[in-house]
């Protein structure tokens, strides 16, 4: 349903279509809040909502997703913090909330997420140190930070994510571009 003109707010009886394992609404016009109820839809795998006007916060009810792989609701106008309970998502690979007004530190936690590959939060509002913990997320290939407000060494956090392929932490104290390190190894 993606790219369709589609407008208004997501349905409440959506998530009746119980079976349902994707679902991409992306480049649309929706409006209105993630229904509080997505949580309904346990055989979700991929949920992508980016490039609407959704606001409000990610529901909790989003870690009832066990099955979800992909998330990504980037390009919206979602507010708030990110929902503890996506640590539950442990099937999850993606997860890219990306040019939103979210805020907050990014939870210990998410170092949970072990097949996590992609983890994209830059252009909102989030602050603080980033947790170690995300340090256990061997298998990410992508970590997006730029445009927060975080602090840490990211230097010792990207040492330590051997499949890190795309780095960036382009922050108000740090500047560096997109960071990829085939391109590092190669400048010797």
């Amino acid at each position: 349903l993606a790219f369709n003109k589609l407008e208004g707010e997501l349905p409440l009886t959506l998530v009746n279509i119980t079976k349902l394992e994707t679902l991409k609404l992306f480049s649309n016009g929706f409006t209105g809040r993630i229904p509080s109820n997505i949580g309904a839809l346990t055989n979700l795998k991929v949920l992508e909502l980016f490039n609407n006007n959704f606001s409000g916060e990610i529901p909790s009810s989003i870690g009832s997703l066990l099955e979800l792989e992909v998330f990504i609701a980037s390009s919206n106008g979602l507010t708030g913090k990110l929902p503890h309970s996506m640590s539950n998502l442990k099937s999850l690979k993606v997860l890219s909330v990306f040019d939103n007004a979210l805020f907050g530190s990014v939870p210990a936690s998410f170092g949970n997420l072990l097949e996590l590959e992609e983890l994209v939060l830059s252009n909102n509002g989030f602050y603080g140190n980033l947790p170690n913990e995300l340090s256990q997320l061997t298998k990410l290939k992508t970590l997006l930070l730029s445009n927060n407000q975080f602090k840490g060494d990211f230097t010792a956090l990207k040492s330590k994510l051997p499949n890190i392929v795309n780095f960036d932490s382009d922050n108000a104290n740090r500047r560096s571009s997109l960071a990829t390190l085939d391109d590092d190894e190669n400048d010797d």
